[in-house]
C-alpha cells in the first residue's frame, strides 16, 4: 500500500538510523549528504534518525547538525564526535 507520493505506507513502527561518517570533508559534501538523508520518504509512522560522525571535530559541521530542527515528524538529526586527541595525534 502507498500514499498519493508512491511512500510506502508501513502498520509497524520501524526506525531507520542513518550514520554519515565523515573526517575533513568539504562541508558542502556532508551538507549534501546530511540533507539527502534527512530528505528521504519514509513510510508514515516511521522514524528517523542521522547521525553525522564527525572524527574532525569540526564546529562548522556541529552547527550545520544543530541548524535541522525536528519537523513533521521527519526525523532527528545528531552530531556525534568520539575522537579522543592524544599527544601525537593527527
Amino acid at each position: 500500500m502507498q500514499d498519493d507520493k508512491g511512500v510506502p505506507i508501513s502498520r509497524l513502527p520501524y526506525v531507520l538510523r542513518v550514520v554519515v561518517p565523515c573526517y575533513k570533508e568539504p562541508l558542502d559534501v556532508v551538507k549534501a549528504t546530511v540533507q539527502a538523508a534527512y530528505d528521504a520518504p519514509l513510510p508514515h509512522g516511521c522514524t528517523k534518525y542521522v547521525y553525522l560522525c564527525d572524527d574532525g571535530k569540526d564546529p562548522e559541521k556541529k552547527a550545520l547538525m544543530h541548524s535541522y530542527k525536528v519537523c513533521g515528524g521527519r526525523g532527528v538529526m545528531v552530531w556525534m564526535c568520539v575522537r579522543v586527541c592524544v599527544r601525537g595525534c593527527v
